[in-house]
């Protein structure tokens, strides 16, 4: 794996002024400008096209375009009532399309929604379809857009205000021995299933897990270095908690705000922090924490 890009203050027409982006939402212009940013080297290198997919990760896709056409379906006049071009929109796999259209890519396309861990749950998606040979390279995203349908969703899960701080993250991921140039991958991502945090015995089995899986790789990975953690939340805490019980005292990097929310794109944004700032034997051990469904997910992060 190699690369990573994502967006803050972001102004589509600036990013993708070679091309029409009339009628990309908001959610699909950030991904495809940080797809836009890893570059274009690896499009013409060693893995053909053909075998090259997009895994996104998203919360709901773009839920502004859903619930704005919605809308018009019982406003607009008859007989149309709606804007057939916009329906695209609404269809939560629409980024990872418009993703692989813009590159050319031919290889496997879907969309998974996992919420604060999409991105590692996607990764996980993507691994399994390396594994068995339906593609030699992925795109691996995660895309969130902020928008006022998508903050009053969020505030109605959370009961209480949430703003969501949007942004996307891109990143090339092939499975060993793969690789999309001759460049030498930045990291290797070692990943964990999600966890149902519901109960406290499971989430401390997990750290648990956690930290025996990388004791036996000890002599090629070593314990992590830092901690990073998305979430702003009991659950958080809980978990770099158990964290601290079984590793030690580590750098910890906590990645939340209160009243704010990053949504999908949060590990994406712990990956991107992990990759510009890794070092030689210092791997990092990235967790997202979602609050909402009860869910931990964990991948620790090494120099390849």
């Amino acid at each position: 794996m190699r690369s990573a890009k994502q967006h803050t203050l972001f102004d589509a027409h600036g990013e993708l002024n070679e091309r029409s982006i009339r009628n990309l939402d908001r959610s699909s212009a950030l991904l495809l400008s940080s797809v836009k940013r890893l570059g274009s080297d690896w499009k013409t290198g060693v893995v053909p096209k053909d075998q090259l997919g997009v895994i996104v990760g998203t919360s709901f896709g773009s839920i502004s375009s859903t619930v704005n056409f919605t809308q018009d379906s019982f406003t607009e006049s008859r007989p149309y009532l709606v804007n057939p071009a916009k329906f695209p929109n609404t269809v939560m796999n629409f980024a990872a399309a418009q993703a692989a259209i813009w590159n050319g890519l031919k290889g496997p396309n879907a969309t998974i929604a996992g919420g604060a861990g999409s991105l590692f749950v996607a990764a996980t998606y993507g691994q399994r379809l390396m594994r068995s040979g339906q593609a030699s390279g992925l795109v691996v995203g995660v895309s969130e857009e902020s928008s006022p349908e998508r903050d009053t969703i969020e505030s109605a899960a959370r009961e209480q205000h949430t703003e969501i701080i949007e942004g996307a993250a891109s990143f090339l991921v092939t499975h060993k021995p793969n690789v999309f140039d001759q460049s030498r991958p930045q990291a290797e991502l070692r990943l964990w299933r999600p966890v149902q945090a519901a109960r406290l015995s499971d989430l401390q089995y997990s750290v648990e897990r956690w930290f025996r899986d990388i004791s036996l790789s000890q002599t090629s990975v070593g314990e992590p270095a830092v901690v990073t953690a998305v979430g702003e939340s009991e659950l958080c805490d809980a978990v770099l908690g158990h964290v601290g019980v079984e590793f030690g005292s580590k750098r910890t990097v906590k990645l939340g705000w209160e009243g704010c929310s990053l949504g999908a794109w949060g590990g994406g944004l712990a990956l991107s922090l992990a990759l510009d700032n890794l070092a030689a034997d210092e791997p990092w051990l990235i967790i997202t924490t979602d609050e909402l469904h009860q869910t931990v997910t964990a991948a620790l992060v090494s120099p390849a």
